[in-house]
Parts: C-alpha cells; sequence; structure tokens
C-alpha cells in the first residue's frame, strides 16, 4: 500500500478521534453532569427527609417518654386553685403573655373574695368576675386565647366579642372584650 493512504488512515483516525474528543466534551460531560446533578440533588432531598424522619421520631420517643411521667405523676385538684386573694400570681401572668404578644390589656377585677358567690360545685370554691380589653393583631389575639385556654390556673370565659378596628399594612387589628370568672379555693 502506498505510504499516503496510511497517512491518511492516521490523519482520518486522528480526525475522528478529535471530533469525537470535542463532542463528548462540547456535549457528552454536559450531560453526565447534569444527570450527575439531578442524582445528587435526589440524594440530597432524601438525606434531608431521612434527618427530618429521624428528628420526628427522636420527638415521638420524648413526647411518649413525658406521658408516661405525666400519667405518673398525681395532680392534686387544690393545685389548680389559687388561695391567693388578690389574684397577684394570675394577672402578672396574664399581663406577661398580653405583653409578650404585643396586645394593648385593660384587665379589672371586680368583687372580694369575702363578697364573691360561691361557685356552683361541691367545694368550697368561689368565683371572682372580671373583664378584659385586648388590643392588637388577630393572630397574636388568637395565641393569647389559646394560652389563657391552657394557663395554670383555672378560670371560666363566659363572653367574648371580637371586632375588627383598623386595617394597618401588616395585620388586621382587633378589639375584644372578654368578661368571665375566676376560681379561687377560700
Amino acid at each position: 500500500m502506498p505510504k499516503t493512504s496510511y497517512q491518511n488512515r492516521i490523519v482520518g483516525t486522528v480526525t475522528v478521534f478529535a471530533v469525537a474528543a470535542l463532542l463528548l466534551f462540547g456535549y457528552g460531560f454536559r450531560w453526565l453532569d447534569s444527570l450527575q446533578t439531578g442524582q445528587l440533588e435526589k440524594i440530597l432531598s432524601q438525606k434531608k427527609s431521612v434527618l427530618e424522619l429521624r428528628q420526628q421520631q427522636q420527638n415521638i420517643q420524648l413526647a411518649k417518654k413525658d406521658l408516661k411521667q405525666v400519667s405518673e405523676e398525681k395532680i392534686a385538684p387544690d393545685d389548680l386553685f389559687s388561695r391567693d386573694e388578690t389574684l397577684v400570681g394570675e394577672i402578672s401572668q396574664i399581663e406577661a403573655r398580653a405583653s409578650q404578644l404585643g396586645l394593648e390589656l385593660t384587665l379589672s377585677v371586680a368583687g372580694t373574695v369575702a363578697q364573691a358567690p360561691k361557685a356552683q360545685v361541691t367545694s368550697d370554691l368561689v368565683t371572682i368576675p372580671f373583664s378584659m380589653q385586648l388590643r392588637g393583631s388577630f393572630g397574636h389575639l388568637a395565641q393569647f386565647l389559646d394560652w389563657l385556654e391552657h394557663a395554670g390556673f383555672v378560670l371560666t370565659v363566659r363572653s367574648l366579642n371580637v371586632t375588627s378596628t383598623s386595617s394597618t399594612a401588616n395585620a388586621e387589628a382587633v378589639t375584644s372584650s372578654l368578661a368571665g370568672v375566676f376560681y379561687l379555693r377560700r
């Protein structure tokens, strides 16, 4: 075979390899990189899910432990009712929570323990009426009412009135009037 045909074959082969390498670098590696990136994103998403599930599992274990502890504790009903005739503890807790939530609070307590009517129960509980006005965002008012429902003292809300007062850029401002009774042990 002539010498030029070998040279042509070598040049042709080198050219084919060069074109293949250019195509591989130009398109092939980009395609492989996009595949790898997609796989990495899936792996990271799955790792995140695993971490969230582990955290939830730990929370469930802690909740089970807390429930077991609470179920074993004996809660005396007397602990739920204050003997503090001035209601200082209850009022300070209410004021502190309203302040934390950025609510304007006006609280008034009517009557004294000596004049307080006996609660309609078989024990020596009396009821002290109160009224409260709150002003702030609806979300904070809802949080306050939820807290009040689960507060560490017993009270009954007899009426609740919520009215919209004005609209601001951030939230709807509401005013709430609340009336009820505190329960005290004589």
